[in-house]
């Protein structure tokens, strides 16, 4: 029941409480019905009155993001499992949907007019798409590694395919290992403590995405024709010098279109860049964020 399923979360957290407590923190975790779906959401808030939407990776959760809760000292923060993620809702194959729209829905409900998204990956993909169609949402927009619809690929390696008859066959731990051991992530992998952390989350991620029949939507035009909308947008793009080059790529491609766009590439990093450097990355989001208006 989401009741247990929540007695849980909150027991995983009693390793947080000397550190909020420091922070006089207070959270909140919660389902909300929105879209034909439940998504789960978790507040951690002290006194400052700034939201920050914290997006997690495929494959992952809210909790990817613990190493950064001291952000709540400068921050509200709000992390949410996007849908078929974390303990939110699977889809419905017969409910179409998109992952921007469910983002619109819970600020809707959270009654946040704007806000600055901070988005790794697959989910830098989702804020755009989100920002070019709701730019005035968007106080800050920080893109960590971020994917794009509408970007030509250089190679197929980054499109994973598994289906229920290589799930049959490796049964779902082999299906994971084998998305694991991918190149896109053999950099971040290396470290021990990012591969500890990818190894946990992926480890109470269902995998529906690699057997399910997946309604997403994919709107038109595609999301990289469309970024003129966010010209005026504060924007941040960071990358890690050895991941792949399309990565690169993309950060040139919305740097094109937005010409005021920060960007930083780190040395040494993967596509993991904020859980390789933490550090450094908390170090770039917060003095960003801070000077958006």
């Amino acid at each position: 029941s989401k009741e247990s399923t929540l007695h849980d979360v909150s027991a995983v957290r009693v390793r947080r409480r000397a550190r909020c407590a420091a922070l006089r923190m207070k959270t909140e975790n919660a389902f909300v019905e929105v879209n034909n779906t439940s998504l789960f959401y978790t507040l951690d808030a002290s006194r400052a009155r700034r939201p920050v939407i914290l997006m997690h990776p495929f494959g992952m959760s809210h909790r990817v993001w613990d190493p950064y809760l001291d952000l709540v000292a400068k921050f509200k923060l709000y992390r949410y499992d996007m849908r078929g993620f974390g303990l939110s809702s699977l889809p419905d194959p017969k409910q179409p949907y998109t992952h921007a729209d469910d983002l619109l829905a819970l600020l809707d409900y959270l009654d946040l007019d704007k806000v600055r998204i901070v988005a790794p990956s697959m989910a830098g993909n989702v804020a755009l798409e989100f920002a070019a169609q709701h730019p005035h949402r968007v106080a800050a927009l920080a893109l960590l590694s971020p994917s794009l619809n509408g970007h030509m690929w250089n190679t197929t390696e980054l499109f994973f395919q598994a289906g229920p008859e290589r799930v049959k066959a490796l049964g779902m731990d082999g299906v994971k290992r084998e998305f694991l051991a991918q190149r896109l992530l053999s950099e971040s992998m290396a470290h021990d403590a990012v591969r500890a952390v990818v190894e946990r989350e992926f480890a109470q991620y269902s995998g529906w995405h690699f057997y399910g029949d997946d309604p997403l939507e994919r709107r038109e035009p595609n999301t990289i024709e469309r970024l003129d909308a966010l010209r005026d947008t504060p924007t941040m793009i960071v990358n890690g010098a050895r991941e792949m080059r399309d990565y690169l790529q993309i950060a040139d491609e919305i740097s094109a279109k937005i010409p005021a766009a920060q960007r930083h590439v780190l040395d040494g990093a993967g596509h993991l860049t904020f859980l390789e450097q933490i550090e450094p990355v908390k170090a770039l989001v917060i003095d960003f964020l801070l000077a958006a208006k």
